[in-house]
C-alpha cells in the first residue's frame, strides 16, 4: 500500500495461493480489523486434485498446509482460538463434511490449526438427505 501526494492509495496485488480459495476465514475474535498472518480457506477449483479441500494460507511465508479427505465435501472452515493462546493459529478448525455418493451422512470434524491435522470426528446418520453448508457460524451464547 502506498500513500502519495494525491491522498490516493495503491495496492500491489500478491499471489498467496496456487489455486482458487473461497470462504476464508480468519482468528475474528482476536484479529478482526488487525494484521493477521494466517487465513483459513476451501480450494475451489474443479480441475484441482482435492477440490474441497481446506487450506491454510500463511501470508507471510505464502506457504500452505492442507488438510482434505477423499472424495467429500467441506463446509467454511470455522476457526475457535484457544483459551489464552500464545499463538494465532493456537486453535481448532470446525468443518462439516459431506462424503460423496452417501446423501444421509454427515460429519463434524475437527482440526489442529497449527498442524493441520485432524484430531476429532463424529459421524451422523439422518433420516434424509443432507444439503451441502456453504456457510456456518459458532456462536459461544448458543
Amino acid at each position: 500500500v502506498m500513500n502519495n501526494l494525491r491522498n490516493q492509495i495503491w495496492i500491489e496485488p500478491e499471489l498467496l495461493a496456487d489455486v482458487g480459495c473461497e470462504l476464508p476465514q480468519i482468528d475474528y475474535f482476536n484479529y478482526m480489523g488487525k494484521f493477521y498472518r494466517y487465513f483459513y480457506a476451501i480450494n475451489t477449483d474443479i480441475d484441482y486434485e482435492h477440490c474441497g479441500a481446506v487450506r491454510k494460507i500463511d501470508t507471510l511465508t505464502k506457504t500452505h498446509k492442507l488438510w482434505y479427505d477423499e472424495n467429500c465435501y467441506t463446509s467454511e472452515p470455522i476457526f475457535l482460538p484457544r483459551p489464552n493462546a500464545k499463538h494465532e493459529d493456537d486453535g481448532v478448525i470446525i468443518i462439516s463434511l459431506l462424503r460423496s455418493g452417501i446423501e444421509n451422512e454427515v460429519s463434524l470434524v475437527i482440526l489442529d490449526a497449527m498442524q493441520m491435522t485432524e484430531i476429532g470426528r463424529v459421524k451422523f446418520c439422518t433420516n434424509g438427505p443432507v444439503p451441502k453448508c456453504l456457510h456456518g457460524w459458532y456462536d459461544a451464547a448458543a
